[in-house]
């Protein structure tokens, strides 16, 4: 993992935790990330720590990674996740365990590219220390974009798509 200097920008946006301890009466800020992140998708290992995964605008065109090993309440330091390449954007995340095994692979979807195209679902089995390269989704523009993991099993994918620019339709597939 490579520290990041989030320092050097200073705009307004910052992922965050929001947590209750008490059924949902009273909630509080967490942890909060490095400058320069926002939309995040966040998941809980196996084992109880949590995996923040956020968008970013601070140099490299890469996904930030943090944890939190305390429930939600600090983050570590955020570093580049250097196989989730991306432009800016929102995208999905989604524990999977098919057939009810134990092989706990966790899917992210997004475009694997600085710009917006060739949507790919990627897959860790070693809870979100390394990726795959995924399979592709969709070849052409693509934006936004979340999994689901239907009763039957199925993956499911919601995003936008189109043969121009990535807006064009939502696709479910």
């Amino acid at each position: 993992m490579v520290g990041i200097d989030f320092n050097r920008q200073t705009d307004p946006y910052h992922s965050h935790l929001i947590y209750n301890d008490d059924g949902g009466q009273h909630w509080h800020i967490g942890g909060i990330a490095q400058n320069g992140t926002n939309e995040y998708t966040i998941a809980e290992t196996m084992d109880g720590p949590l995996y923040l995964n956020s968008r970013n605008y601070v140099g490299e065109k890469h996904r930030v990674g943090s944890w939190s090993r305390d429930q939600g309440i600090t983050l570590g330091e955020g570093y580049w996740e250097e196989t989730l390449i991306e432009p800016i954007y929102q995208t999905g995340i989604v524990r999977y365990n098919p057939a009810g095994d134990d092989q706990n692979l966790v899917l992210f979807a997004n475009p694997a590219s600085v710009t917006r195209e060739q949507l790919r679902v990627k897959v860790t089995q070693d809870e979100y220390r390394t990726w795959n390269q995924g399979g592709l989704i969709h070849a052409g523009p693509a934006a936004y974009s979340d999994l689901v993991i239907a009763p039957n099993g199925l993956i499911c994918c919601f995003y936008e798509r189109g043969d121009d620019h990535p807006y064009q339709t939502i696709a479910f597939d």
